[in-house]
């Protein structure tokens, strides 16, 4: 069965990995200013906008700091769409890693985002949101949601327990096999939770 696969960089930080990635074939490319002032990660993402509509390449932007630190204002969010971006990750109290306590997203800002942008939104630090606040977000507007946390740790694990369990091998491609059944029960799960199963384009 052929599926169509999208390569993605995400959180690049410069005009200048977006290139290198949207030459090596990426077809997707991340442009992360959020950690700078919104006029400034603007200019940037206009920059690559332009150069990646050349070569047919989407474009996500970020506004707002993951975590509690510094939640997407949502004029800004929407001075950001405006730069012509595919989508835009934003902060509504998701964060990177394992969550310390429950996460507690806010629809209300969520709300505010949807009404001033107009485009997808992604949702990154999925690993750990509670299932009825992630397909809440997705009613709301989220159309995007990255998991990463979830499929290392399951991973990892699984080439731990291999080498516990089989000492004596040391055929590296065996040990790598450990680990990538338990990652592909952790995705199965990443799209249920996400109400996408039997959404793939054959």
């Amino acid at each position: 069965m052929d599926l169509e696969v999208a390569v993605h960089l995400d959180h690049g930080a410069s005009l200048d990995q977006a290139v290198k990635a949207i030459r090596a074939g990426f077809t997707s490319v991340m442009y992360d200013g959020s950690s700078l002032p919104i006029a400034e990660n603007i200019k940037n993402t206009k920059q690559v906008v332009e150069i990646a509509r050349y070569a047919g390449v989407t474009v996500e932007a970020e506004v707002g700091a993951l975590g509690q630190q510094s939640l997407t204002d949502p004029d800004e969010a929407g001075r950001l769409a405006e730069t012509g971006i595919d989508c835009i990750a934003v902060a509504i109290g998701n964060a990177h890693g394992w969550y310390r306590g429950e996460c507690r997203l806010d629809f209300d800002r969520l709300g505010e985002i949807v009404k001033r942008t107009n485009i997808p939104i992604v949702l990154h630090g999925g690993t750990g949101i509670p299932r009825e606040q992630i397909q809440q977000a997705i009613t709301m507007g989220i159309a995007k949601v990255n998991f990463g946390t979830v499929l290392r740790d399951r991973f990892v694990n699984g080439v731990k327990t291999f080498i516990n369990n089989n000492p004596d091998i040391n055929e590296i491609r065996d040990i790598l096999a450990g680990g990538a059944e338990p990652m592909k029960d952790a995705v199965r799960e990443c799209i249920s939770l996400c109400m996408a199963e039997g959404r793939c384009r054959a």
